[in-house]
């Protein structure tokens, strides 16, 4: 799968209410290309732990 079919698939699952497969699946194009500005926002988005929503937002922000 492409990047932009994972963060369409994640999107979908995400407005769903599967935050842990959104999550999931975010997380999976942060590995594939970790200066994903989308896919580190959208993990945010989906995950709980505050640790984890500031390391994604520090990162989207590193990156823009």
């Amino acid at each position: 799968m492409s990047e932009a079919d994972i963060l369409k698939a994640g999107i979908s699952a995400f407005q769903s209410g599967d935050r842990a497969k959104a999550a999931a699946l975010f997380a999976q194009v942060v590995k594939q290309n970790p200066t994903s500005e989308q896919g580190l926002y959208m993990l945010w988005m989906s995950v709980s732990s505050p640790e984890q929503r500031e390391f994604c937002l520090k990162r989207v922000l590193a990156i823009n």
